[in-house]
């Protein structure tokens, strides 16, 4: 198969495919018992999908962009292993979608659209292999009615909004309000964790991030609110985050930052209109520790500067750029 001799140059992985079918008339593909091989010869595959089922607009001609009116997933299992502290047997994946991007002269997002996104009875498995530990993430089902970066919204939606699945035993729902998609009556999904102890997964953050987090409780009460305007669909966010004993520290194990408490009352949250309307903020016992090296340079500074690769990169593209006739 095409996708089977291709996918290695992509992703870097052997991929096998049972069955494939499609249909170019309604543009719709289907794959059956897809599997994406781990790393090492001769382990389980990484990747299982008991069938994959995406269906394309004719839309994405005129839109220029391509359109997907329906992706489901059907069974998908992922098994994860952490081989250490902030590694893990997809490192290799990881490393390869982290290169830079080629570079280009337009800084607009990606254009698409997704539509009526399905995942059905998924699976996530984790083998802790540092501190002999398994993880489970079963009976995953997530709905998603769109996502896009058009302003248009010309496909059906299908799909209702829900994210549900089972945690180490523990039950998790949205619990979506299934009624019509109306102007006048949007949907709602809602999001609460009561008491989320972070430092309990601390050992599965990446070991590359330059703060690194020590304690720290999280509680949301989120609406995720989904309604149609003129302009095309919109996703809104509002509710209740709050964070309790939070502790960062350097990776040299020297004090960061430290919130006793914070409570944040957000009104409204548009990605697509690039919108924050916060109601509320409230913080107590804030203390932040802040140095200077002996050329002058804060270490709070030093992160929203880009890594001295990524600068070098920039500076040689600007002056082979600047070396070009007009």
């Amino acid at each position: 198969l095409g996708l089977e001799a291709q996918a290695p140059a992509v992703i870097g992985r052997p991929v096998h495919v049972q069955t494939v079918r499609f249909n170019p008339f309604l543009l719709r593909l289907r794959l059956e018992h897809l599997e994406v091989a781990a790393a090492q010869a001769g382990q389980p595959p990484q990747l299982q999908v008991d069938e994959l089922s995406l269906s394309l607009g004719w839309s994405s001609l005129w839109h220029r962009a391509p359109v997907v009116r329906a992706l489901t997933l059907t069974r998908p299992r992922l098994s994860l292993s952490r081989t250490a502290e902030g590694h893990y047997d997809i490192d290799d994946l990881l490393q390869r979608w982290q290169k830079p991007a080629p570079t280009s002269a337009s800084t607009e997002p990606a254009r698409f659209a997704l539509y009526n996104l399905q995942i059905q009875d998924g699976r996530v498995d984790v083998d802790d292999r540092p501190v002999g530990q398994h993880h489970r993430l079963s009976r995953l089902t997530l709905g998603l009615p769109f996502i896009s970066t058009l302003s248009e919204a010309d496909e059906k939606i299908e799909v209702q909004p829900r994210l549900a699945f089972d945690l180490d035993g523990s039950q998790f729902d949205t619990g979506a309000r299934l009624t019509p998609f109306d102007p006048k009556a949007p949907e709602q999904v809602h999001l609460r964790l009561p008491d989320l102890d972070l430092a309990h997964w601390v050992p599965y953050l990446p070991a590359g991030l330059p703060l690194k987090l020590q304690q720290g409780h999280v509680a949301l009460d989120l609406a995720l609110g989904i309604e149609q305007t003129p302009q095309g669909m919109d996703w809104r966010v509002s509710g209740d985050v709050g964070l309790k004993d939070l502790a960062l520290q350097w990776p040299n194990q020297t004090p960061a930052l430290a919130i006793q408490a914070l409570n944040l009352k957000i009104k409204a949250v548009n990605p697509r209109k690039r919108q924050l309307d916060l109601e509320q903020l409230q913080l107590k016992g804030l203390r932040l520790a802040a140095r200077r090296d002996a050329q002058g340079r804060w270490d709070w500074l030093a992160l929203t500067r880009p890594p001295a690769g990524a600068r070098q990169a920039a500076q040689a593209s600007a002056s082979a750029s600047a070396a070009l006739p007009a």
